[in-house]
């Protein structure tokens, strides 16, 4: 489960969610009357802009609407220069060791952030699907599961398994069209608060209107920006950014939404481990709040925080009834730390699975030779050869 925090880890250009709202409010140019009050946290003061409030006057609410779609488009466009910017760059190399294991894992992985960090460093990575025949490699439309769906126009990109160039919209090379129709078998990416990339029509209450644009690019290769032709494949549509807010906002009862969130909610009801990495939990984020508890109250799986004010995440996730967290990453490296815990975890499962198949098929005699290095496995699993 991934806030705000993992983003900035993965590039300090991204901002955490207070300091995204005053950049948002600066860029909106909204009057100093019409800001959050003092001490007023950027998300409630967002949640409710977003819905009609009983205490405001017809016109008052409509204003408030206004307000919203009007911070909407800020959001967007503050996190978006600071993506194509980030995107000059190299992605760090724990984020890579995160993917591997993700992908061989077959992970869910729920992030409440808008950003297209995880797509683009999922278009840059080598993850390959040994599964498919002939094996191909994983893009952002594979771990998206292609929810919600792209435009007409852009679905021979979506068959194409290979990232498109920047300069060319051609793919660099092709696969046979019936090899890339098939799903890949990856981790599942399930971004609830929707995505820069993510288009739809404001009050539709059906999801019918919420399509992809194609991402930016990737870590090194970033995508010129094409907003001429995104307008014209997506006409009249503004970012579907969802603030954290209550279940009765069309943001959430539209049916693209409810898919995602079934889909979190089912994976949380079967998960052995939760990891928060970089999320808070706030209060005022009531879904995800009843989800959790609705999902794994009283339950005894293994619980991670990573975060470094994780003293204070873990109180709120045990007033959910979440089980205690039985390890904590609270340093200022702590997400890196995680990541590579993370990977010398995976590489000693593989070790002890192969000392299982050893007893299993009764091959004792091999017992004394599996003493495969630890960092020889994890030099593969980084590579996502190992699964």
């Amino acid at each position: 489960m991934l806030g705000a925090g993992f983003s900035h880890v993965v590039n300090s250009l991204f901002p955490l969610t207070e300091e995204l709202g005053k950049l948002a409010l600066e860029v909106a140019e909204v009057p100093e009357s019409e800001r959050p009050a003092r001490g007023t946290r950027f998300e409630a003061w967002l949640s409710r802009l977003a819905e009609d409030q009983p205490y405001r006057s017809v016109e008052e609410n409509l204003d408030a609407r206004k307000l919203f779609i009007k911070m909407s488009a800020a959001i967007a466009r503050v996190l978006g220069e600071r993506e194509r910017e980030a995107l000059q760059g190299t992605a760090p190399a724990w984020l890579d060791d995160l993917l591997s294991v993700w992908h061989l894992r077959r992970s869910t992985v729920i992030t409440f952030n808008y950003d297209n960090v995880v797509d683009c460093a999922v278009d840059g990575h080598c993850l390959t699907d040994l599964s498919a025949h002939p094996s191909r490699p994983v893009t952002s439309h594979d771990t998206l599961d292609r929810l919600p769906p792209l435009p007409p126009s852009l679905l021979a990109e979506e068959r194409s398994p290979v990232l498109t160039s920047a300069l060319d919209e051609k793919p660099a090379s092709g696969y046979a069209a019936h090899a890339a129709d098939r799903v890949a078998e990856t981790f599942r990416l399930l971004k609830l608060h929707g995505s820069l990339s993510w288009f739809w029509s404001p009050d539709d209450a059906t999801g019918v209107t919420i399509q992809r644009w194609r991402t930016p690019g990737a870590f090194g290769q970033p995508r010129l920006d094409d907003e001429d032709g995104r307008r014209r494949a997506l006409p009249g549509r503004v970012p579907f950014v969802v603030p954290p807010t209550s279940m009765k906002s069309s943001y959430l009862t539209n049916l693209v939404s409810r898919e995602l969130w079934v889909r979190a909610r089912a994976a949380l009801a079967g998960a052995k481990r939760l990891i928060v990495v970089g999320y808070s939990v706030p209060p005022e984020d009531q879904v995800t709040s009843g989800m959790l508890a609705e999902a794994l109250g009283g339950r005894h799986i293994e619980v991670i925080v990573v975060d470094p004010c994780a003293r204070g995440v873990e109180p709120r996730l045990r007033d959910l009834g979440v089980a205690p967290a039985t390890k904590r990453f609270d340093e200022q490296s702590c997400v890196e730390d995680f990541a590579a815990w993370y990977r010398y975890d995976q590489a000693a499962s593989v070790v002890e699975r192969l000392r299982d198949w050893t007893r299993r098929f009764g091959l004792q005699g091999l017992q004394g030779q599996v003493h495969v290095e630890l960092s020889w496995c994890r030099s593969l699993a980084s590579m996502g050869e190992l699964n």
